[in-house]
Order: structure tokens, then sequence, then C-alpha cells
């Protein structure tokens, strides 16, 4: 344990996972009740749907992740690239959270949750 988290790379990077999991987690467990505040009464709700689409967009963002990282990309640019997603997926849930369309809504979190997935696979590959 000692040796691990001596290393202030491993730390950084352990830092960032655990923020950005709790983030995720947080917003997974509220985006129901934030749906069903911008469009009370739908007649047919997509709310499954949508998690079946993030879940399958997810896994292939993880899967780019992994090729791209896969030797192509030094400890700097992982932390650019990682920036960069952690940006895109704040302005999904801004997207998500600020408009008054269901639909919009549903798009911003799916692209939040594929951000999500690229990002944690980065991070996961740098800790490792």
């Amino acid at each position: 344990f000692y040796n691990a988290y001596s290393n202030l790379k491993v730390v950084q990077w352990s830092i960032w996972y655990a923020v950005s999991l709790c983030g995720y987690l947080q917003i997974i467990m509220y985006m129901q009740v934030l749906w069903i505040e911008i469009k009370p009464n739908m007649e047919i709700a997509w709310n499954g749907a949508v998690d079946a689409v993030l879940t399958a967009l997810a896994a292939l963002m993880a899967l780019a992740a992994g090729y791209i990282h896969a030797g192509r990309l030094k400890p700097l640019q992982s932390l650019l690239v990682l920036s960069i997603f952690a940006a895109m997926e704040g302005a999904a849930i801004l997207l998500c959270c600020r408009t008054s369309n269901i639909y919009i809504s549903y798009v911003g979190y799916i692209l939040f949750g594929a951000f999500f997935a690229f990002s944690i696979t980065v991070a996961s590959a740098e800790v490792a």
C-alpha cells in the first residue's frame, strides 16, 4: 500500500478516478428524478431505452479508449485527453439538466455516460 501510494502519478490518477466515479454515481442516481421533473406526465417513458443505449455506447467508448491508449498516449497526453473528456462530460450534464426538453436531456445523459466510460478507461490504464 505504501509503495503504491508513494508514487505521485498513482495518487493523482487514483484521486481523479475516485472523484469521477462519485460524480457519475450521483448523476445516474438522480437522473430519473430529473426526468420526472422535466416531463411529469409522459405517456411513454424512454428511460429504460436510454439506459440501454448508454450501456452499449459506453462499451464502445471503453473499447475505443483501450485501443487509443494502448501504447499510443504519453502520460501528459493522457492527462490532456482526460481533461478534454471531463470538460465534455460537464457540458453534457449542463445540456441534460438545463433543458426543458426531455429528449435533449436524454441525449445529454447518453453523451455524459459515453464520455465517462472513455475517461475512466484511460484513468484505469494510467494507474495500471
